[in-house]
């Protein structure tokens, strides 16, 4: 599944969105605290959004809050980039399951660390479970899981969610960083029309490999995967409970793509694996050939 050949640990061809160093060793081996579900590190992310919206708010950034409830604090945070001569505009979310913690942080430390392009438009639901995150469940404290509700939108987070963004449609791509409890490696799903071929997906875990390890298993989730890759096709009556990349599939956007870690891992080493397979994608809508 993994090699510490030089040539797997080399920089891709287009390596500007590699910040980071590249991993120099074997990554860590399994903690082994998954055991029927995630064991690992939680995280509160109230005092990383808070540090977010003061980012924000000196960056130029746009911010709202969504109030989930009129008689309750509990809000979600979403923030917006706009720019003149934008060559694409990209949403991006996180955190929609609470025991997914690496998600969340990610995707705030792409933020702040300047590590998004800057000639995109963006909008970025950073979390959208914090309080399931705080308990580090999955699920939302009344037990919905908002990556099933978004045909019937029964729940407040992806009501306050779809609400928002209905002015800042159209997008041409749309990431979903996640994490799965399971896997042994990273993973990406790429949602298509059902007559379509993948089209970045490929180039993505192609410009991440020897940074990140990369799943081998031919059979994830339920659905054939191959090198990492799992072609999920899309069809509006195929399911009653859909994910939140098929919300915005039907609404029109070209490239839904969900990233997913392998979270019984260090948490920083998850977080480092999700920055840069997101830096990728991003890279991937320019030159769609970036891993090649």
């Amino acid at each position: 599944m993994w090699s510490d050949s030089e040539e797997r640990r080399g920089v891709p061809p287009d390596g500007q969105f590699l910040k980071d160093s590249p991993i120099k060793a074997l990554p860590p081996e399994k903690l082994g605290l998954n055991q029927g579900g995630y064991g690992g590190e939680g995280v509160n992310p109230g005092p990383f959004l808070d540090n977010l919206s003061r980012w924000a708010a000196r960056h130029a950034w746009e911010e709202k809050q969504l109030a989930l409830d009129a008689g309750s604090e509990a809000s979600l945070a979403a923030f917006t980039k706009r720019r003149t001569h934008a060559k694409a505009s990209v949403f991006l979310s996180a955190g929609i399951h609470g025991d997914e913690p690496a998600s969340t942080l990610a995707l705030i430390a792409l933020m702040e660390e300047g590590g998004l392009r800057e000639d995109f438009n963006y909008t970025i639901f950073p979390c959208l479970n914090p309080r399931g995150m705080l308990k580090r469940r999955r699920e939302t404290p009344e037990g919905k899981d908002l990556n099933r509700d978004y045909l019937h939108r029964s729940t407040l987070e992806v009501q306050r969610q779809l609400e928002a963004i209905d002015s800042w449609h159209p997008f041409d791509m749309a990431l979903f960083l996640h994490e799965d409890w399971e896997a042994h490696g990273f993973y990406l799903y790429e949602l298509m029309d059902a007559s379509s071929t993948p089209v970045l997906g490929r180039s993505i875990l192609q410009a991440i490999r020897g940074h990140v390890p990369v799943e081998s298993a031919s059979w994830i989730d339920g659905r054939t995967a191959c090198d990492g890759l799992i072609a999920a096709p899309f069809g509006e009556t195929q399911r009653k409970d859909w994910p939140e990349a098929f919300f915005f599939r039907h609404r029109g956007t070209p490239h839904c793509l969900t990233l997913e870690a392998p979270s019984d891992f260090p948490l920083k080493d998850r977080v480092h694996w999700l920055k840069l397979a997101t830096r990728a994608a991003l890279a991937s809508l320019v030159d769609p050939a970036i891993g090649s």
